[in-house]
């Protein structure tokens, strides 16, 4: 009897719960990276010995109660660049008919892509040149000097400042939150 629960967990409701499991350690893993608000309003200054404080409000403190707005952008690429890294794995993780189906699908006779098909990819393409922008631009200000990000707001560093991720390495011992 216990055997046959057991397969009947294993063959049934394990392949039944891959799919929501598979997206809810995507969400967590990604949330926790970017957690801010809750550490914020309990501990803003990160408790004691600093023992509350996660990247995303490290990231703030450094930019917005030190001024150090080179370090602050340093520690959001780190980031940004570790939530896309996760994300992508995650896409790749899905099949790619399921991608199809979700953006239209594919005419399989005709080896057309459908209407449907490339509205979903145009909106795809408009979002994320939205959400694209502001992360191009603390991107570009992670290797500028505090004076450089206020004289020059959108252009690109004249020299690239490799300190700030140093910075935010040591200093603010960003390291032990991803090692």
């Amino acid at each position: 009897m216990e055997q046959l629960a057991r397969k009947k967990i294993w063959n049934l409701y394990i392949p039944m719960l891959w799919e929501p499991l598979k997206m809810s350690t995507i969400m967590v893993i990604t949330g926790v990276l970017k957690i801010f608000d809750t550490v914020y309003i309990l501990t803003p200054t990160g408790g004691t010995s600093n023992c509350t404080i996660v990247p995303a409000l490290l990231m703030y403190n450094e930019a917005y109660r030190y001024g150090h707005y080179g370090t602050g952008s340093a520690i959001a690429t780190v980031i940004f660049v570790l939530s896309a890294a996760v994300s992508i794995f995650s896409f790749e993780t899905y099949e790619s008919e399921r991608i199809h189906r979700i953006l239209g699908g594919i005419d399989h006779e005709n080896k057309k892509h459908s209407a449907g098909y490339y509205i979903g990819f145009l909106i795809f393409i408009i979002v994320a040149l939205i959400n694209i922008y502001p992360m191009v631009f603390s991107i570009f200000c992670s290797f500028k000097g505090n004076l450089e990000i206020f004289s020059s707001f959108t252009a690109l560093p004249k020299k690239l400042r490799i300190e700030n991720y140093l910075t935010a390495w040591n200093v603010g011992n960003i390291g032990r939150y991803f090692l």
